[in-house]
């Protein structure tokens, strides 16, 4: 059924004026409007004819309207009658270009983002398993509501099956834990392709409620992953620069430290993301470039110390438990060495490698009084004193005991508190069809790398005792312990 004519120019000027308050914003200066597109003049004005000049001088507009314009205004100028109007108008158009399909993306995801606010919920979902068939089901029928009478043709079988991918999109989001991670997946690119294959049916009811609760979840999880990037940057240049190292060191070939402590995360999100791609892209490698230093193959050169200093300098140094001063040598007699890893585990070895990095971040910036307690994505660990000087300590890059023990005791904190996530996460989904079997896959393996650890620790352990570090002994006994605790409740929880 076509759209009441009546209703049809109540939606036309409500554009307009949208439009103009858009163009007037960018120019400073009032739009000229032609005789005739003013809706002033619609009284006394047969209907068909207003909207016929309102239509082709809608065109002329949206024109010089560029889609970013478009975003931008959408969160000072538009009320929700306003967005339903623009809605109805890009769906209901009957050419369709790139431009439009990118309005009408922006309008719809506004729309489903208030919508979400009225029903007293977060503007976006923030995980994968809020998102079920029925709550996307209840957005197209809201989409059905805001389109009145209209009855949009039948979507074909091969769309339908098109839109189920989206599915599998925020699967794969779901799992991104590193913001150089999502921006190397493509997936931005991909989706966007995705789009462009719906053709008119991207504008079908069913399709745009998948793609706003996509975009939505999508654009949290971005946010959220940039701005702990932005931050861990800034927090490793600023930890740099306070241990006595140059600005103007290299991180990596091309990355000084002054360009990471000029990373301003607030101000590149605000920005039009084709304008902000290449500092999206730059943040990416920064992350890389600090990873990859923070697993101990960086340390900023020793300032001079003058000979007055020295000595102090020597004694403020971290104590070696009453033992020699370290000197370079060989890993540890009795601890086996680290093997390389299989090709199937390195993601899960990974994940153990960049929760031992936002520990270590979250400890060297909070304040000493409550750095024991380190939040997690889904909840936080507790650490010992002797754990959170394993995290603090300053000789990362020593070939040493006290450096193998360290690494040692960050492993066992970094492999529970993956656990610990991958546990909250898998109760969360465990009635799901199959989203909780990646979460099981990776409990099980880490509980197969936990004995290994165990084993490990008693290694070092009876290396210890044959030093006489009793304090050293008791800490690696309470390690054992807890990672024994919660293998056994992750047994628990897999065997229910």
């Amino acid at each position: 059924m076509p759209q009441d004519p009546i209703r049809q120019l109540l939606d036309l000027v409500a554009v307009h004026g949208f439009y103009l308050v858009v163009l007037e914003g960018v120019t400073g200066e009032p739009v000229p409007v032609p005789r005739g597109a003013n809706s002033q003049e619609h009284v006394g004005t047969p209907v068909e004819q207003s909207i016929s000049i309102l239509r082709r001088w809608l065109n002329v507009l949206d024109m010089a309207i560029a889609p970013p314009m478009f975003r931008d205004a959408l969160k000072e100028h538009v009320d929700s009658t306003a967005g339903e109007a623009l809605l109805r108008y890009y769906v209901l158009k009957t050419s369709h270009t790139d431009t439009d399909r990118d309005k009408c993306d922006f309008i719809n995801t506004h729309l489903y983002r208030t919508w979400r606010k009225q029903k007293g919920l977060s503007d976006a979902p923030h995980e994968g398993i809020e998102i079920t068939p029925e709550s996307t089901l209840e957005y197209e029928g809201e989409i059905y509501v805001m389109l009145g009478e209209v009855e949009p043709p039948a979507l074909p079988q091969e769309h339908l099956q098109l839109a189920r991918e989206f599915d599998h999109l925020r699967q794969e989001v779901d799992e991104f834990s590193h913001f150089d991670s999502i921006m190397d997946s493509g997936i931005i690119g991909r989706v966007r392709e995705l789009k462009v294959r719906f053709g008119k049916s991207f504008y079908h009811p069913h399709v745009l409620a998948e793609v706003a609760v996509y975009n939505t979840f999508f654009g949290h999880k971005f946010d959220e992953l940039f701005l702990r990037a932005a931050s861990e940057i800034k927090a490793f240049a600023q930890s740099f620069t306070q241990a006595g190292g140059s600005i103007m060191s290299r991180v990596d070939d091309d990355v000084t430290v002054q360009e990471l402590s000029d990373v301003q995360g607030d101000e590149i999100l605000h920005e039009e993301y084709g304008k902000a791609r290449d500092k999206l892209r730059k943040v990416a490698r920064f992350k890389k470039a600090v990873d990859s230093k923070r697993r101990g193959r960086f340390a900023p050169a020793a300032p001079v110390v003058a000979s007055e200093t020295r000595a102090a300098a020597v004694a403020a140094a971290p104590a070696y438990s009453g033992e020699a001063p370290p000197q370079p040598r060989p890993p540890a007699p009795g601890v086996a060495p680290q093997t390389e890893l299989a090709p199937s585990h390195k993601a899960e070895d990974h994940k153990v490698e960049a929760m031992s990095d936002v520990i270590r971040n979250f400890i060297s910036v909070a304040d000493k009084s409550f750095s024991n307690v380190v939040p997690l994505r889904n909840c936080s660990i507790l650490l010992t004193p002797a754990e959170v000087d394993a995290f603090r300590n300053a000789y990362l890059s020593e070939k040493s005991f006290r450096a193998d023990f360290a690494a040692l005791v960050r492993r066992v904190v970094g492999t529970m508190a993956t656990i610990m996530v991958e546990l909250v996460e898998y109760k969360k989904k465990k009635n799901s069809a199959y989203l909780w079997k990646q979460h099981a896959d990776s409990l099980k393996y880490q509980l197969e790398k936990s004995t290994k650890v165990v084993d490990e620790l008693k290694r070092m352990q009876e290396l210890c005792e044959r030093r006489g570090l009793a304090e050293k002994v008791k800490v690696l006994e309470a390690c054992v312990e807890r990672l024994h605790n919660q293998a056994q409740e992750v047994a628990k929880n897999l065997q229910v």
